[in-house]
């Protein structure tokens, strides 16, 4: 099981060379030293598990300490041998050492007494502000009034960080309370540290063209190279969405010369990239696929040339894809008296959850196969599959009209429309 905990510290802006570090003790339930003491700063970015960006081995001794070389978020992680491991968020505002002293539960407690003990982080110097902020992150569905009047200050800081908790553990924001957070934690705030995720979801009221200027805004000014990755690929969703291509022809390459190693290369790169295979007007790339219905039916792109066809890469474990049925065989129903036909690629793990699927859910009355997911596979490396549900629209020449966003739920009746003129 991991603790979390936050603490904030919120002084003046730093005048000096900044110095500070975090130290204290790390014992087991019974006050007794623990083997193998290591201590990791952990990266930001929401990909889980978050990677690790330094280690610190203590060994077996119970104090520590650990030097910090500017203000900024760090989410630390304290491990030991047959121990559970427990994770500290620290938001460095000050030069201040914070001292800390850290419990960790064995696995595998035999003494009853031991047994029933848990994970615990204390700090010496507590604030009302670290406990306000405590409490804030382990509340399910705080109000806001709740917690302005739990609350024995209510400074800007302190209602900005109830917003940012609400925001964080809610579905909704508005436009005011965005406004106030942006205002109080503008995008080079290290708040957005703890979770980039909540950054976009405040800025989500505002039109589009504001969101990218936020999002321009963070990605040139934030110190956090760790959450970039994640807003790349939300500046470069928006942009693509409202045609502005200019952005996407302007920070690509420099996502690309940074960010190769990122979690996050492979989806943008197979949706953003100017070199990518999959884009309009493109050949689609050769493929052959086997009927899951009919082994001795065989599709191929020399076969399909004079047709008009949807390659639909899906999965029945894919949400997204399962949301998509209902029009597919809708528009299927529709268009293929008129000359559409569908080809869909099922990725599941093992085809007979594609069988499955079909039998007790979607018919999918057309052409079906099946592909193991590999990596280095040729399918998924030519159709460049970071991602599903990835359809593709394919025209009479075998060049692509469409792909992606621009064929999910109504677009692909538009699409569609387009392409099959009415009588």
């Amino acid at each position: 099981m991991k603790n979390i905990i936050l603490i904030i510290l919120l002084l003046l802006p730093l005048t000096e060379v900044f110095t500070q570090s975090f130290y204290g003790k790390i014992e087991g339930c019974s006050g007794n030293s623990l083997e193998n003491v290591k201590i990791e700063i952990l990266s930001n970015s929401p990909v889980r598990p978050r990677p690790i960006l330094d280690s610190i081995l203590v060994g077996d001794k119970k104090s520590f300490s650990v030097s910090l070389a500017k203000p900024a978020f760090y989410l630390v992680r304290f491990n030991a041998s047959q121990h559970e491991s427990i994770e500290v968020p620290l938001l460095i505002y000050s030069k201040d050492n914070i001292e800390l002293n850290i419990r960790l539960t064995g696995e595998n407690n035999s003494d009853s007494n031991i047994s029933t003990c848990q994970s615990l982080v204390t700090f010496t110097d507590d604030s009302t502000l670290t406990a306000f902020t405590y409490d804030l992150l382990n509340s399910f569905q705080p109000t806001l009034e709740d917690i302005v009047y739990n609350s024995s200050e209510s400074d800007d800081i302190r209602t900005a960080l109830a917003e940012w908790a609400l925001v964080n553990l809610t579905k909704e924001t508005d436009l005011e309370r965005s406004e106030k957070l942006l205002r109080i934690f503008p995008p080079a705030s290290y708040v957005w540290s703890i979770s980039p995720g909540i950054f976009t979801k405040a800025i989500s009221v505002f039109d589009k063209e504001v969101q990218l200027d936020y999002l321009q805004q963070i990605i040139n000014s934030h110190e956090d190279e760790t959450i970039k990755p994640y807003l790349y690929l939300v500046l470069f969703s928006i942009a693509k969405e409202i045609n502005k291509g200019e952005i996407i022809t302007e920070y690509y390459p420099i996502f690309e010369s940074k960010y190769s190693e990122s979690r996050y290369y492979n989806n943008a790169m197979s949706k953003f990239s100017p070199d990518r295979n999959i884009q309009k007007s493109n050949a689609v790339p050769d493929f052959r696929f086997v009927s899951v219905d009919d082994s001795s039916t065989v599709v191929t792109k020399n076969k399909m040339m004079g047709e008009i066809y949807l390659i639909d890469f899906w999965a029945s474990w894919c949400l997204p894809c399962i949301k998509e049925m209902e029009n597919l065989h809708k528009f299927y129903e529709e268009y293929n008296p008129k000359g559409l036909q569908i080809i869909s690629i099922s990725l599941d793990a093992k085809l007979e959850d594609a069988i499955k699927f079909r039998k007790n859910k979607w018919p999918m009355p057309w052409f079906n196969s099946f592909v193991e997911y590999k990596p280095d596979e040729k399918v998924i490396q030519d159709f460049e599959l970071a991602s599903i549900p990835k359809p593709i629209l394919v025209n009479s020449d075998g060049k692509i009209i469409a792909e992606g966003k621009e064929l999910l739920g109504e677009n692909l009746r538009n699409i569609l429309q387009s392409v099959f003129v009415e009588d």
